[in-house]
């Protein structure tokens, strides 16, 4: 019977980081190149300054629920 070998804490890292970076940064320039954009939809500054605070702020929520589930997971 083949020996299982334990999984090192870099291979773990890796595994967790794979799907928000692809998420958040690759999907994102991905579709910015094959896709004119026009951020903000056109309208004025203000409008503009809005979504790309919420937008920031969506990352952090999501980053935070990220190091929240992995924290949880490593306790338990």
């Amino acid at each position: 019977m083949a020996k299982h070998k334990q999984p090192s804490v870099l291979s773990h890292i890796v595994s967790i980081l794979v799907l928000p970076f692809n998420v958040t940064i690759i999907i994102p320039l991905i579709l910015l190149y094959f896709f004119p954009n026009s951020l903000g939809w056109g309208q004025g500054v203000i409008f503009s300054s809005v979504v790309y605070i919420l937008g920031v702020l969506l990352i952090l929520i999501g980053l935070i629920l990220v190091i929240l589930t992995v924290n949880q997971f490593a306790k338990r």
